[in-house]
C-alpha cells in the first residue's frame, strides 16, 4: 500500500467520524429540544433599554432562572414586568389612600430566591399585617452601584410617586461608583459620577463589553444548543452538591476578602474616604430631590453585619478569636481586620450629610453556598425597615394617615388594592 493510499484512507476516516460526530450531535440536539426546556438567563442583560440606561439589566417581560444556591436546582422560571424589574405589575398613578414605598438596590434587593422571599416583598406584607393600605416596589438589579440606583430613581422610580424611597446600600458600592468593582464590567455604565472642589458632577460615557471572545462564545452555546445547556446544568447541580470544603464553582470565592484600608483598624485612608465622600455626596443630592417630589429618603444595608461575618467565618474566609476578626492579607498572612468599621463608616457618612439611616438590630441569615441573605435572612431585613418606619415620626404619621378611621377611633384593615 502506497503513502498515497494510506493518506487518502486516513482522510476519508477523519471525515466519515466529523460527520458522524455531526450527524450525532444534531439528532442528540433535535430529541433534546423534547425534554430539556429552554435555557433562560439566571444574569443581566447588556443589550437592552434598561442596560443603555443604567448599564445593565432586563427588558420587559423577560424570563429568568431562580435556581436555589445551595442544591443548584431550578426552582423556577420568573419573568420581569412590563418594566423590566423583579416586582409586581404597577401602575405608574398611585391608588388613593395608599401610601408607596420605593426600594432601590442591587441583587440584594433584585434577591436570589423567588420574588415573594425578597425583602421588599416581605416589608409589604408586614406592614400590610399591621393594618396599613401600603404598596412596596422594588426596583434593583444585581451589581447595580448607588449611581446607578440614583439614576434609577431619577429616570423611573420617581414616575410612580413614591411617598418613601428606601436605598439599599451593599459594601461594593464604594468600588462600583468609583469604576473599579471587579465583580462588574464597568465600561456598561453609561455615566460616571465624580466631585469637583466638593460639588457633585456627572459625565456622559461610552458603553464598551469587555467580555472575552471565550465568553461570548460560552454564552451563545448555552442558549443556542441543549446539549451545551444540559451539560452546564449537570455540571452546576454536582458542583453545588460537593462538600464545602470542596470548593471548586463557588463563585464568591473569587472575590475572597482581603485586608484592605476599607477595614484596617484605624482612621480611613485619604483614598476610601475620598470614595465616601463621593458616595456622601450622591445620596445627599437623592435626599434633596426627593425632598422636592415629596418623598421621605432612608438608608438601608445589610452589609458588615453579623449573618455576614458568621458566612465567611464558615467559609474560613475570615477568622475570629474572641472579639478580634482576621483576614487574609497579600502575601496569605492572617492580619487583623476592624470587620464592623464599614458599617460605622457608612452610618457616619449618612449622618454627615442628613440622611436618614435605617438601624440594623436582627442578624441576616444566609446561604450556605452564597452570601445573600436566604428566605429567613430577607424577612428579618423587613422586619428591620418595618420597626424604623413605625417609630421614625415622618414616615409613621405618612403611614398612619393610610389606616382607615371609625367611629372608636383608628381601625385596622388589611384590605389594600
Amino acid at each position: 500500500m502506497t503513502s498515497t493510499t494510506l493518506w487518502k484512507i486516513r482522510l476519508l476516516t477523519c471525515v466519515t467520524l466529523i460527520l458522524s460526530m455531526g450527524l450525532a450531535f444534531l439528532i442528540g440536539e433535535f430529541v433534546l429540544r423534547f425534554f430539556v426546556p429552554a435555557p433562560v438567563p439566571a444574569g443581566y442583560i447588556s443589550d437592552c433599554e434598561v442596560a443603555e440606561r443604567f448599564g445593565w439589566g432586563f427588558p420587559p417581560n423577560h424570563p429568568f432562572a431562580i435556581h436555589h444556591p445551595d442544591t443548584g436546582e431550578l426552582l423556577k422560571t420568573s419573568q420581569t414586568n412590563s418594566r423590566g424589574w423583579k416586582d409586581k405589575e404597577r401602575a405608574f398613578e398611585k391608588p388613593e389612600g395608599v401610601a408607596r414605598i420605593l426600594v432601590v438596590g442591587d441583587s440584594v434587593t433584585f434577591g436570589v430566591g423567588p420574588r415573594e422571599e425578597i425583602f421588599p416583598a416581605a416589608l409589604e406584607q408586614l406592614l400590610r399585617d399591621e393594618g396599613y393600605r401600603v404598596e412596596v416596589m422594588s426596583i434593583g438589579m444585581g451589581g447595580w452601584a448607588t449611581d446607578q440606583e440614583f439614576e434609577a430613581y431619577k429616570q423611573e422610580g420617581v414616575l410612580y410617586s413614591p411617598d418613601i424611597v428606601i436605598s439599599q446600600f451593599c459594601g461594593n458600592d464604594l468600588g462600583g461608583i468609583l469604576m473599579i468593582d471587579s465583580a462588574e464590567n464597568m465600561g456598561l455604565k453609561p455615566f460616571r459620577y465624580y466631585l469637583e472642589e466638593g460639588e457633585l458632577k456627572i459625565e456622559e460615557r461610552e458603553r464598551t463589553d469587555g467580555k472575552s471572545f471565550k465568553e461570548r462564545m460560552g454564552t451563545f452555546l448555552y442558549f443556542k444548543t441543549r446539549i451545551y445547556f444540559l451539560l452546564a446544568e449537570m455540571k452546576k447541580q454536582v458542583l453545588a452538591r460537593m462538600s464545602p470544603d470542596k470548593q471548586e464553582g463557588d463563585w464568591f470565592l473569587q472575590f475572597i476578602p482581603r485586608v484592605d484600608s476599607m477595614w484596617e483598624p484605624g482612621p480611613n485612608s485619604e483614598y476610601i474616604q475620598a470614595a465616601w465622600d463621593l458616595y456622601g455626596k450622591i445620596i445627599e443630592k437623592w435626599d434633596e430631590e426627593c425632598e422636592e417630589n415629596g418623598s421621605l429618603f432612608y438608608v438601608f444595608s445589610e452589609s458588615y453585619e453579623q449573618g455576614s461575618l458568621n458566612f465567611n467565618l464558615s467559609w474560613d474566609l475570615l477568622k475570629q478569636e474572641g472579639d478580634t476578626v482576621y483576614a487574609r492579607n497579600d502575601q496569605d498572612e492572617w492580619a487583623e481586620v476592624d470587620f464592623y468599621k464599614p458599617r460605622r463608616s457608612h452610618e457616619k457618612t449618612c449622618k454627615d450629610h442628613g440622611v436618614r439611616y435605617v438601624r440594623t438590630t436582627r442578624s441576616y441569615q444566609r446561604y450556605q453556598r452564597d452570601p445573600h441573605s436566604d428566605a429567613t435572612g430577607n424577612l428579618r431585613m423587613a422586619e428591620d425597615i418595618r420597626d424604623h418606619l413605625l417609630t421614625d415620626r415622618d414616615s409613621l404619621a405618612l403611614l398612619d394617615a393610610t389606616l382607615p378611621l371609625s367611629s372608636t377611633g383608628r381601625e385596622a384593615s388589611s384590605s389594600v388594592p
